[in-house]
């Protein structure tokens, strides 16, 4: 138990999602509750409920830029399920801002097919 403790990197809380674009945003889901866990390794896996009201797991990669004071910028790219159309390839820059332990992690998704909009993406995540 205590080799794959000393693996974690992060372990994540998704909350919830703002959509901006031309399409009409009335009909997707704000609120995402889902979990996710970063290896020190940079493999990334989690699970979430969508924005189109379903559950989608994803896996990537997640490198980390230099850290500005408590700020630290990273990019994540993977694969992500429970959209139409099957699982969507996503490179997804997101920055983590360190508040005492805990931190808040906003990632930005580009628009994909499925929603037609960009995402902001709000998560709360415990770094180790």
């Amino acid at each position: 138990m205590t080799d794959l403790l000393c693996c974690i990197a992060a372990i994540g809380l998704h909350l919830g999602s703002a959509h901006v674009g031309h399409q009409p945003v009335d009909n997707l889901n704000p609120v995402n509750p889902g979990v996710y866990v970063e290896l020190r390794s940079g493999w990334t896996v989690g699970a979430y409920y969508n924005s189109v009201r379903r559950t989608s797991v994803y896996a990537g990669y997640q490198w980390h830029g230099p850290a500005w004071g408590p700020v630290r910028p990273a990019v994540t790219l993977g694969a992500i399920t429970g959209y139409p159309g099957g699982p969507l390839l996503a490179v997804v820059p997101s920055a983590y801002v360190d508040l005492g332990g805990w931190g808040a992690r906003l990632s930005f998704i580009p628009k994909v097919q499925a929603t037609k909009v960009h995402t902001l993406h709000l998560a709360l995540e415990r770094r180790f």
